[in-house]
């Protein structure tokens, strides 16, 4: 059997943001939390179930990232559109006249 590196690795920069990034949208992030577990060290054949308190590592990244950062970016959004739709009613003067 032939070992390969999982899709999801963390050794080319733009692969490694992208696996953030599917951390962060939790989109399939439980293949690189198996894979994390499984690591032993650099070119080294993963070993089952050798470091499983890595658990807690992407429990706290899924919880800082995806409830806090990303909810901060949808509410930036709805807060222009809103800002938006006052403009086109008029509403964003604060004047008396």
């Amino acid at each position: 059997m032939i070992w390969t590196v999982p899709a999801n690795a963390y050794d080319i920069i733009f692969q490694s943001m992208l696996s953030f990034f599917e951390l962060a949208t939790t989109e399939q992030w439980v293949i690189p939390l198996f894979a994390s577990i499984d690591a032993v060290g650099y070119d080294q054949v993963p070993v089952l179930d050798y470091n499983p308190a890595m658990c807690c590592l992407f429990v706290i990244f899924i919880f800082l990232l995806a409830f806090l950062i990303i909810n901060l970016f949808v509410s930036s959004i709805i807060d222009e559109f809103n800002q938006q739709i006052k403009i086109r009613q008029g509403s964003d003067k604060f004047t008396d006249q």
